[in-house]
């Protein structure tokens, strides 16, 4: 993603950003084809919330339609602007309320019967508690 302009608004602390996105095609986009299965996707899509919430991040945004698969078919993030970045991995209560955001976009995409998110939380949540 090439950031092209910032834009700081009138509203304290509010700011707009137009991008060139990533070149590929969102998750949501693969999973609506033929042929796809989430069983085959799962492990890299559990691998990149992992490294964000090791890194750090927390991407609120975080969806089917913000994740790119790239041409060489690695995943990347798109509509970033709302990411915040903290200096130490994500803590369990912050990881847990991301996939909860996560899920909620699952049931509004009516994605319920064919989205493995159990599966998916229990390849992103720490085992500790």
């Amino acid at each position: 993603m090439q950031v092209l302009q910032y834009y700081r608004l009138q509203t304290p602390g509010m700011t707009a950003v137009l991008y060139q996105p990533l070149p590929g095609e969102t998750l949501r986009q693969i999973a609506s084809k033929e042929g796809f299965t989430w069983l085959q996707a799962l492990p890299d899509l559990a691998g990149l919330i992992r490294s964000l919430h090791q890194s750090g991040i927390y991407f609120r945004s975080l969806h089917l339609g913000n994740i790119v698969v790239t041409p060489d078919n690695r995943m990347g993030l798109i509509d970033v602007a709302d990411m915040r970045f903290l200096r130490a991995p994500l803590p369990r209560h912050l990881v847990k309320r991301n996939l909860q955001h996560f899920s909620r976009y699952i049931e509004r995409e009516n994605l319920n019967e064919s989205f493995p998110m159990q599966a998916l939380e229990q390849a992103v949540l720490p085992l500790q508690e």
